[in-house]
């Protein structure tokens, strides 16, 4: 018997078991599971499709014009110009594309879909924590573009700024809603059960 065959007839031995009459807690736990995958992925298109109705230039233009007033805030002149992406002029020398990657609509659209999968939370509730991630993942957002905006007009090192774009990007707005959902599920289910 070869060592694959082999492993293979371990494996379903151990799922087996896993599976069997005895793991009814395992069981419960995997369906729900299943369940919220479920509709995490409905809702995750359905969310999608009825943003697609909207056009993309509104959102980004509404995240351009609040990472603009930021920016202006710190002291830098801003203009927007109107296009596809929607781009911020930072004093008058730096291009500042908003595409929809900077929407944050991506991560907004994960929240959601994550808050109304979470069945077993009430629906107050998960619209309490809609609204509030909505406004968080935003705040983040406009927080990560004013950084990146920063950056480009003070280094001259275009890696360095690819680097610190890159890295805002990926690990502040996916790990920022990781942990959104973390605390808002860990508070939603606590006060559940008091």
């Amino acid at each position: 018997m070869s060592k694959h065959t082999e492993w293979l007839k371990t494996l379903k031995k151990r799922l087996a078991k896993l599976l069997s009459k005895e793991n009814k807690e395992l069981k419960h736990q995997l369906l729900i599971a299943a369940r919220f995958l479920g509709v995490f992925i409905a809702s995750f298109i359905l969310v999608n499709i009825a943003i697609s109705f909207v056009p993309i230039e509104i959102f980004e233009y509404a995240v351009a014009l609040l990472s603009a007033k930021m920016l202006e805030l710190l002291g830098y002149s801003t203009s927007i110009v109107l296009g596809e992406p929607v781009k911020i002029l930072l004093n008058n020398m730096h291009e500042i594309e908003i595409s929809y990657l900077c929407t944050g609509l991506l991560e907004s659209t994960v929240i959601v879909s994550a808050l109304i999968a979470s069945l077993g939370i009430s629906i107050k509730k998960r619209v309490i924590g809609i609204i509030a991630g909505l406004a968080f993942v935003n705040v983040l957002n406009i927080f990560r573009i004013v950084i990146t905006a920063n950056a480009i007009a003070g280094m001259q090192d275009v890696a360095i700024v690819d680097f610190i774009h890159n890295l805002l990007f990926k690990v502040v707005l996916f790990v920022g809603v990781a942990c959104y959902y973390a605390l808002w599920f860990l508070l939603a289910s606590r006060n559940n059960q008091q």
